[in-house]
């Protein structure tokens, strides 16, 4: 599945007449460990006083774990593209 999103990605960015530089790495890890990280910090003193979850809402804890479940489960994975 992310293969083929990959290739997608990669040529919708060759269709618009920028290169893709295609790097293989695998961030599910740094993504897991970021969002373990920054539960850790809501725990210990709350949410900081601007961020992301103004923007997501009252239920934006339920959209975080929903993405962490995702990224755990391999549903989803973060991707870095470089373009040229």
């Amino acid at each position: 599945m992310g293969d083929s999103s990959a290739s997608t990605t990669s040529c919708v960015v060759a269709a618009r007449g920028r290169s893709a530089r295609h790097t293989e790495r695998d961030r599910r890890e740094f993504a897991l460990a970021f969002f373990r990280e920054l539960r850790a910090t809501v725990v210990d003193g709350g949410p900081p006083p601007l961020g992301p979850h103004i923007l997501m809402g009252g239920d934006a804890g339920v959209k975080v774990a929903n993405l962490v479940d995702n990224f755990a489960h391999a549903v989803l994975a973060p991707t870095e593209m470089i373009c040229g």
